[in-house]
């Protein structure tokens, strides 16, 4: 069983990596008669690739395959592909299957590799139980998806601002690329669910965290630098009320996801923490 587990998760990421990048083709080639992929085979794809991820987590929630910390990165990549298909209506469809399949597709490889390296731990019982936990996860890992989409979104109003003052002819780029106004609308989109959502998560963290380690607050270093990341996420979510827009809250979207998966890959891998992936994980 665990050969269909691999075999569902490569394929998904193959899956993903195609779609956007095929997105990514359709986004810079302007009125192109032969577009690399028409959208109906592009969000196929999509779908095609969030269904074989799903078989495989059914696989792990089944028992038949063990679970480990790489299933976290399992998770993620999934809740990306899920904001995917829920929010489509809301931007662009390729620029938002650009930024989610992208990360999405590299996660499950790097999910893969550290199972086979043996750069994970199995999990005992007190990481997985009760409601509390369940919270925690699904709250903070919806947070996440709202942060890859908004850090894209950033990125993506920071280039088509520099693009647009130097006064760059736009030849080389899609009718259907998101407009400035829609960027940053969905940046604040992505703020007004996430903010919330990440803070749900961290607090129930922190209070099943007291019962499975007897302590509310262990000073552990993934526990600082998540407390890090909500006072930034705090501050945006702040600035979004305010009803400012631009560069300085596109800026910090993509600081606030790139620390969120500095986060999760570096200081879960090379650090020893209760959220170690390692086996000195406490």
């Amino acid at each position: 069983m665990n050969g269909f587990f691999v075999l569902f998760l490569i394929v998904a990421a193959f899956c993903h990596l195609i779609s956007a990048f095929g997105a990514a083709t359709n986004l810079l080639k302007k009125n192109q008669r032969t577009p690399f992929f028409g959208k109906g085979l592009s969000i196929g794809l999509a779908l095609a690739g969030f269904a074989l991820q799903s078989l495989a987590l059914l696989l792990v929630m089944l028992a038949l395959v063990p679970w480990d910390n790489s299933c976290f990165l399992y998770l993620t990549a999934w809740v990306f592909m899920l904001v995917y298909l829920t929010m489509r209506g809301r931007a662009q469809a390729d620029f938002l299957n650009l930024v989610c399949a992208a990360p999405a597709g590299l996660l499950l490889p790097i999910g893969l590799a550290m199972r086979e390296e043996g750069f994970t731990r199995l999990a005992g019982d007190a990481w997985f139980s009760g409601p509390l936990f369940t919270i925690h996860v699904a709250a903070m890992f919806a947070g996440l998806a709202c942060m890859v989409v908004g850090c894209g979104a950033g990125l993506a109003f920071l280039y088509l601002e520099r693009v647009i003052k130097q006064k760059t002819p736009l030849a080389e780029m899609n009718d259907d690329f998101p407009s400035l106004t829609r960027l940053d609308r969905l940046g604040r989109l992505t703020v007004l669910w996430g903010f919330p959502l990440f803070s749900l998560g961290l607090i129930a963290g922190f209070a099943w965290a007291s019962k499975a380690w007897g302590g509310f607050l262990s000073w552990d270093i993934k526990e600082i630098f998540s407390v890090l990341v909500w006072f930034l996420y705090a501050t945006l979510f702040y600035i979004r009320l305010r009803g400012i827009k631009g560069r300085r809250p596109a800026r910090l979207a993509i600081w606030i996801f790139g620390l969120s998966m500095f986060s999760l890959l570096v200081v879960n891998l090379a650090l020893p923490s209760h959220h170690s992936f390692m086996p000195w994980g406490k």
